[in-house]
């Protein structure tokens, strides 16, 4: 698969974070960078926003969406 470059929103949606969490992350190295469009302008890779993704960790859920355990 080829990557495709990503807009802010775009990313937001695919990693349900906002904007000053992607940028917190990338300031402690743990989100891919932006590649610089223009002067104003960024974007990211898909391929390294997937990965991302992908390398997060799964968590099991047991019973209710709120990680409660139903009762026995």
């Amino acid at each position: 698969m080829t990557a495709v470059l990503l807009r802010l929103g775009q990313v937001e949606q695919a990693t349900g974070l906002k904007k000053s969490a992607i940028y917190a992350k990338i300031k402690g190295r743990e989100f891919p960078a932006a590649v610089r469009l223009g002067s104003r302008s960024v974007a990211w890779r898909s391929d390294e926003i997937q990965a991302w993704i992908d390398g997060l960790p799964k968590v099991a859920q047991e019973g209710g969406h709120d990680g409660q355990r139903k009762a026995a």
